[in-house]
């Protein structure tokens, strides 16, 4: 019972990010060097620049019920699995708020490949905090988990001369620090074999190019919060 209540405030939470999402994705972008870098803007933005912003969200989310209801159906589905995992009250709603900034990232990655900074500079510094007082939490292995993850990120966003971007590298980071090691090497794991299967089938289905950018924020995302929901978080172990 508790966990469909979860699972039912998540669809309500879902349904109230999906403007979030949506205005996010549509946020006028200036020029390099004010605002966004190059690597987490998109080539292909949702809608033209200056169209949109937070002017009309919900009219946005409107045109696209579609989006709405998937966030919503995650987001609820997310909740209700964290409720059947996290016992203690306090785990749980951080779970629940971390799972809400992944979510949140991966969409507007998916819909405009940016990640948003006003998502992801917040979530480095509450997972810094979280690591650093809340019971059970260690700030060593977190400090660990968000090195190995944003490192590997930035490694991959260097040599793949923008096929990684920085927002990318910032979510990493993100997840890292909210697992902890060994748990962000785990979630590095599920990213590489996720991105390399889409990505390998897409190009096999003619679906995309080599050329083309692939948005990385969705299977960092789907892989945090697949690690936390079975493995546990820097203060939850197995």
């Amino acid at each position: 019972m508790e966990a469909a209540l979860v699972g039912l405030l998540g669809l309500v939470v879902g349904a109230a990010l999906s403007p979030l999402v949506t205005a996010l994705a549509a946020w006028p972008e200036g020029p390099p060097g004010e605002g966004e870098t190059p690597e987490e803007s998109s080539p292909q933005p949702l809608t033209h620049r200056g169209e949109a912003g937070f002017a009309r969200p919900l009219a946005l989310v409107l045109e696209r019920p579609l989006q709405a209801t998937l966030l919503a159906l995650a987001t609820g589905g997310v909740f209700a699995a964290a409720a059947l995992r996290y016992d203690d009250a306090g785990q749980l709603a951080v779970v629940a708020v971390y799972a809400c900034a992944f979510l949140v990232c991966g969409a507007t990655d998916l819909l405009s490949f940016r990640v948003p900074n006003v998502v992801t500079y917040p979530a480095i510094a509450g997972a810094l905090l979280i690591a650093a007082f809340m019971p059970g939490s260690e700030l060593g292995p977190s400090l660990a988990g968000g090195a190995l993850a944003g490192g590997k990120l930035l490694f991959l966003a260097v040599v793949s001369r923008g096929g990684v971007g920085l927002g990318d590298v910032k979510l990493a980071t993100f997840a890292g620090l909210a697992l902890g090691w060994p748990l962000a090497f785990t979630a590095l794991l599920i990213t590489a074999l996720g991105g390399g299967l889409i990505s390998g089938l897409a190009l096999l289905l003619r679906l995309r190019r080599r050329s083309d950018p692939l948005p990385y924020a969705p299977f960092i995302a789907a892989a945090a919060v697949a690690v936390m929901l079975w493995q546990g978080t820097n203060f939850r172990e197995p």
